[in-house]
């Protein structure tokens, strides 16, 4: 088995390498930038002043303040941007080529004819590309979590931002992407026309989770009153914002376009809710997703994205024994 891991990372040594290293970069960047942000040490007070008079505070705060968010936007905002893009590509890198380099090359007839069976060859190509993925995108995610704990010192936690881009759902997206990647490369059998039929594949998986994520967030929204002073970070803390509306004395939800149009003719919609409606028993509300929720999401995103990344790898098997080598 080890000798089989040798030849497998031999194989595909330059994917290793790029992969490896990406995620090096990224995770490396993100532990210093997280220090950078926390030599900064933007103090409480600061913070509350900042949020409390919109922005105006004292020089000495308004100095340490603007270079935390500087360097907050510019730099931790640039890193966990990169980490929507580097499972994709660890996936995509080190899935494609296990079968199709082979048949494209091909060496498929040889190496399929000296093993004893083609499940056991791909087993013993495969676990050492995912051991190397689940590793760096490990390290990856890790990083980026530490960087997302200290990129909102003021809030709270947990929290939905950076939604996907730090923790185990990292970890997550880079297996499914790789298993999609995997059956392509199987299917396919070619190394660039099984790329980009991975990265379509992968395109098409995150939109579709994507309209998951807006399907759960509708189920588990929740409707709360609107604070005084307008504030859906104090109505959801940590949370993510759907919408506004307003609550009618017979308990109905009514979001802002429809509630005006139950204004009388010729008087403005607005004053008469937050008047005369609001005198009548209706109330303003947010409609949004408590930062409570994040574990539970954290924990769908993770065992949704492993689990599709999982099946993908069980389909590649059936496809390779069937394939035929040239």
């Amino acid at each position: 088995m080890i000798t089989q891991a040798r030849l497998a990372i031999r194989l595909q040594r330059f994917e290793v390498i790029a992969v490896v290293v990406v995620a090096a970069v990224v995770g490396l960047s993100a532990l210093i930038v997280r220090w950078r942000l926390d030599v900064v040490g933007v103090p409480s007070l600061c913070w509350d002043q900042w949020f409390g008079n919109m922005g105006a505070t004292n020089a000495d705060c308004t100095v340490v303040v603007e270079a935390f968010l500087r360097t907050n936007e510019e730099e931790a905002g640039k890193i966990m941007a990169a980490m929507a893009i580097v499972p994709l590509f660890a996936g995509v890198f080190l899935g494609v080529p296990i079968v199709a380099r082979e048949i494209e090359g091909r060496t498929a007839p040889t190496v399929w004819a000296l093993a004893a069976s083609r499940p056991r060859w791909l087993v013993g190509r495969l676990i050492p590309m995912l051991v190397v993925l689940i590793l760096a995108l490990g390290f990856a995610a890790l990083a980026s979590e530490v960087l997302w704990l200290g990129r909102e010192p003021w809030g709270v936690v947990p929290r939905f931002g950076d939604v996907g881009l730090h923790g185990p759902g990292v970890v997550a997206r880079a297996i499914a992407t790789f298993g999609l990647s995997l059956l392509a490369g199987a299917f396919i059998g070619r190394v660039l026309p099984a790329v980009i039929v991975g990265v379509m594949l992968c395109l098409v998986l995150l939109l579709g989770w994507g309209l998951a994520v807006t399907a759960w967030g509708n189920a588990v929204a929740e409707v709360r009153d609107m604070p005084a002073d307008q504030s859906f970070e104090a109505a959801f803390p940590g949370g993510t914002a759907m919408s506004t509306g307003w609550i009618t004395p017979d308990g109905r939800f009514l979001y802002d376009h429809e509630a005006v149009e139950l204004a009388p003719p010729g008087v403005d919609p607005f004053e008469w809710l937050y008047g005369v409606a609001s005198a009548e028993g209706y109330r303003q509300v947010a409609r949004g997703i408590p930062g409570t929720a994040y574990p539970t999401w954290s924990a769908i995103e993770t065992i949704g994205f492993g689990g599709i990344g999982l099946i993908a790898i069980a389909l590649a098997f059936p496809v390779t024994d069937r394939r035929r080598p040239t």
